[in-house]
């Protein structure tokens, strides 16, 4: 059925020995969902001048046509500090899910960075994040974008994040959660919360949480750092 459409149900009752029926019908009115907006990177984000910086809304949906909604997307920046509400040189809108600002572009202040996302029927949802440029180059992580906000208490949680070490050491990465007290030690996951990533790798990093380990109704936050 299409959102946004009235139909009309039709029920029959027979009795075929008898050659009787009788019919009734009903409306049936579909509303419109709306849009998510999702940002690929949560709601904050490190950079360096020294790299291209990438901005992934590409997980964002049309909740009634998930597979087949067009959307259409635009991109804002205003400074956070050291100028709140200044400009962002080198950002510019474009209407597609991601967007990529030069490397050298930027100035190393804090953003904050959004993406409003519309549907053909006018729908919108938008995304924020803050992002942190700094004037080194440093590790890059990012955690894939989170297509099912919403996980029964009784399945396992996976998130998926990869870690590139762009400069000429190996780093340290770690999950934390600023949710979960002592999360390090509260015995709630199936992989390794550290990993030590070589200089000039790029790898893969599963966060895997056991199921029933979360509590029903709670939102909870996880980073992923390098």
């Amino acid at each position: 059925l299409d959102a946004s459409s009235t139909y009309t149900a039709l029920v029959t009752a027979s009795i075929a020995s008898e050659g009787v029926s009788v019919s009734d019908t009903t409306l049936v009115q579909l509303g419109r969902s709306g849009v998510t907006a999702v940002l690929a990177s949560g709601v904050a984000k490190t950079a360096s001048v020294l790299s291209d910086i990438t901005f992934d809304a590409s997980a964002s949906t049309d909740i009634d046509y998930p597979t087949t909604g067009a959307l259409s997307y635009s991109w804002s920046c205003i400074q956070f500090s050291p100028t709140y509400g200044g400009a962002c040189d080198g950002f510019t809108s474009v209407d597609s899910p991601t967007l990529v600002v030069v490397n050298g572009t930027m100035p190393a202040y804090v953003y904050t960075v959004s993406v409003t996302v519309s549907s053909s029927a006018g729908k919108t949802d938008s995304a924020s994040l803050q992002l942190t440029v700094l004037e080194d180059r440093i590790p890059e992580t990012a955690i894939a974008a989170v297509t099912t906000p919403k996980f029964n208490v009784v399945d396992k949680v996976i998130l998926s994040g990869t870690v590139s070490s762009a400069i000429a050491t190996a780093v340290d990465a770690e999950w934390s959660s600023s949710s979960i007290a002592s999360f390090s030690s509260a015995g709630i996951t199936l992989t390794p919360l550290t990993k030590v990533v070589a200089a000039g790798d790029s790898v893969a990093f599963e966060l895997a949480i056991a199921a029933n380990s979360l509590t029903a109704g709670l939102t909870y936050t996880f980073q992923l750092g390098a």
